[in-house]
């Protein structure tokens, strides 16, 4: 009789962890995932706060492709830059909608190589065939940091490689015009890719293009020209 009250409560405590091992497992797997991903939605809540406007509403563009304002200077004297190259602070409540994928965020000029082009928030391949394309998690001119803009080498920026140091590169946004200068170049392999992604102490506009740029398939490297802000106003989202 004990050997089968025994064996009784064996069999109940086989059955109870049959049921509990996998509600373990999963609370585990959960916790797992949640530390891996915490970085990431740490990101996209930063990245969301930046959307919503003080009364709670949503300043989201919905829809890709909205119409582009571009910024025009006013007639008043123009003061001068910082030692950080900006002129004013520009708040949210004078900020248009943050771009989403697919929006025009702003025009881009290089005199010296004849170029003017649309530069795209995103940069696939629907959106480098009708222009240049922004990094999506770089910096908008104003933001301070590594601004990342890339197009390709058989189109748009077919002549990146004729940009010289102090050639001036100019970017018009809805909220205003920025002026950059051209400081050096540099080729990578795109599986390092730091030179273009990595962050910067000052303000910085980072062009770049497969490479070298007379080449059949697919480029084996890249080629950036690195670019300080000379002058434009600073962005505050949180403002």
């Amino acid at each position: 009789m004990e050997h089968d009250n025994k064996k009784g409560k064996h069999s109940h405590f086989s059955k109870k962890a049959m049921y509990l091992v996998p509600i373990v497992l999963l609370v585990c797997a959960v916790t797992l995932i949640g530390i891996a991903c915490s970085r990431y939605i740490e990101i996209m809540g930063t990245f969301y706060s930046v959307l919503v406007n003080e009364n709670g509403g949503t300043s989201i563009a919905l829809s890709p492709g909205t119409t582009f304002r571009p910024y025009v200077p006013s007639s008043s004297p123009v003061q001068s830059p910082d030692s950080n190259g900006y002129l004013d602070v520009i708040t949210r409540n004078e900020l248009p909608s943050y771009p989403m994928d697919g929006d025009v965020i702003g025009e881009i000029s290089i005199d010296s190589i004849a170029l003017k082009c649309k530069i795209y928030q995103g940069d696939n391949e629907t959106l480098l065939k009708k222009g240049a394309g922004h990094s999506f998690f770089s910096m908008l001119p104003g933001e301070g940091d590594n601004i990342v803009v890339s197009a390709h080498r058989t189109t748009f920026f077919k002549k990146l490689g004729d940009v010289k140091p102090g050639d001036l590169i100019k970017i018009i946004t809805e909220y205003g015009e920025y002026i950059y200068k051209m400081d050096s170049s540099v080729i990578f392999n795109p599986k390092d890719g730091e030179p273009i992604i990595s962050g910067k102490s000052q303000e910085t506009l980072t062009l770049y293009t497969c490479y070298p740029f007379i080449y059949r398939g697919h480029s084996p490297q890249r080629y950036a020209i690195i670019c300080s802000l000379v002058s434009g106003d600073k962005v505050d989202w949180n403002s």
